[in-house]
């Protein structure tokens, strides 16, 4: 009843002076209709799309935090790894056999023709012992070997070098066994020109293939 008399009421507005029995046709009630909701319709589709575009958002603001994250894992991840190669290789480098030699800090030089005689100590500083001992030189000889054996922390091994008196360079390999591994560590020296005939290290040793 009320909507008939709600549709009733709407007929002067359709029909102007026209309207007499006050009742609205079928088109006419749904071109009411059309009025009344399509604002609704058009209203209800922009906030469908408002709150469409906002989980949109989320969801990339959500992405982009899950690839930070990952990314910041992937770097934490990587930092740690090489930080563990490097402690490894540092306990490795601990434990290998490693020398020092040193000029003999009581047996002087002997002069020679053209050449300088000089004594030196070899210590194994390293974390092992160093087995299969052996030294091989360029630019001077060798006229006296440590033996075949170093221990770790042991007494010092008496060397003897014979050194040309020109200006210039030498070097003192030394080859040792470890284990199964045989390292080369190198020495350099220089001579002439007033030089006090100090060897050295270029590096740690070097595992040989």
């Amino acid at each position: 009843m009320g909507a008939r008399w709600l549709v009733g009421d709407l007929c002067p507005v359709f029909r102007g002076s026209e309207c007499t029995d006050r009742h609205l046709t079928p088109n006419e009630l749904g071109d009411f209709l059309s009025g009344v909701f399509a604002p609704l319709a058009f209203l209800w589709l922009v906030v469908g799309v408002i709150y469409q575009r906002i989980d949109v958002r989320l969801q990339l603001d959500e992405m982009v935090q899950t690839t930070e994250a990952s990314v910041r894992q992937a770097i934490a991840t990587e930092r740690a790894e090489e930080t563990a190669r490097r402690d490894a290789a540092e306990r490795r480098r601990a434990l290998l056999p490693r020398f020092s030699i040193e000029l003999h800090p009581t047996k002087g030089q002997i002069q020679g023709q053209g050449t300088v005689t000089l004594h030196y100590l070899a210590t194994n500083i390293g974390g092992s012992d160093a087995f299969d001992l052996s030294m091989v030189s360029s630019g001077c000889a060798i006229i006296k070997l440590p033996g075949s054996t170093a221990v770790s922390g042991g007494a010092p091994e008496e060397i003897a070098l014979r050194i040309p008196l020109t200006d210039g360079e030498f070097e003192v390999e030394v080859f040792f066994r470890n284990g199964a591994a045989r390292y080369q560590q190198r020495f350099l020296g220089y001579c002439g020109g007033g030089r006090d005939y100090r060897l050295h290290a270029k590096g740690d040793p070097q595992e040989l293939g």
